[in-house]
């Protein structure tokens, strides 16, 4: 919880309201996610008062505004809160899908759609959105996921070559070992080591 936070909590919800529509101040550009998540968390816990205010906001707010309700939101036990969450998995902005994916983990919901959302922020280029959308259609399409997984193997990324490995790892399959066993040659050696362990996993599971 940082001071801003505290601050903020100090405050009625006329100010926040204010304060949520006006431009961060110059110490949280390039920080502007966590400032209205920090921000949204405070109405939030203005009561029944600011979880209507956050969903209401939502219908206009975007990018890291929209994030921060959504992160928000999570914590509520209100039905419309999973609404949102849902609605939100095909927007345009990376930053609210992984918010929205997020979300939807928190409460166990499978979006509806069979949209290419988070295949588009898996191959985009911030790798904590795309380990976050690779964890996710893992989670979300559990065996149908290997493709994408396997083909994520391959990604420049060390991080996100590990994550993939992961995810194929939890899936236990010993028809996965021939996909990961280049990996025990690759150039980073955390991806090396990472390999080695779910293979030996995945073999001492099947007493292979």
């Amino acid at each position: 919880m940082n001071a801003d936070y505290i601050e903020w909590s100090k405050l009625p919800l006329t100010q926040l309201e204010t304060r949520f529509w006006a431009p961060p101040s110059d110490d949280n550009v390039g920080y502007e996610r966590y400032y209205f998540s920090e921000l949204s968390f405070a109405i939030g816990k203005k009561g029944q008062d600011g979880i209507d205010y956050l969903l209401l906001a939502s219908k206009k707010a975007k990018g890291p505004r929209l994030a921060g309700i959504l992160d928000s939101l999570s914590k509520v036990d209100d039905p419309r809160a999973s609404q949102l969450a849902l609605a939100c998995i095909s927007q345009e902005d990376d930053t609210v899908v992984l918010a929205a994916a997020l979300d939807c983990l928190r409460f166990q919901q499978v979006p509806i759609s069979e949209d290419d959302s988070f295949l588009r922020v898996a191959a985009g280029a911030d790798s904590v959105l795309r380990i976050a959308a690779l964890r996710y259609i893992a989670w979300r399409d559990g065996l149908a996921a290997i493709p994408v997984l396997i083909q994520a193997l391959g990604d420049p990324s060390p991080e996100i070559r590990c994550a993939a490995i992961d995810e194929l790892e939890e899936k236990g399959l010993p028809e996965l070992i021939p996909s990961l066993e280049p990996l025990l040659a690759d150039p980073d050696p955390e991806v090396r080591t990472v390999a080695d362990d779910a293979i030996k996993q995945i073999r001492h599971n099947h007493a292979l």
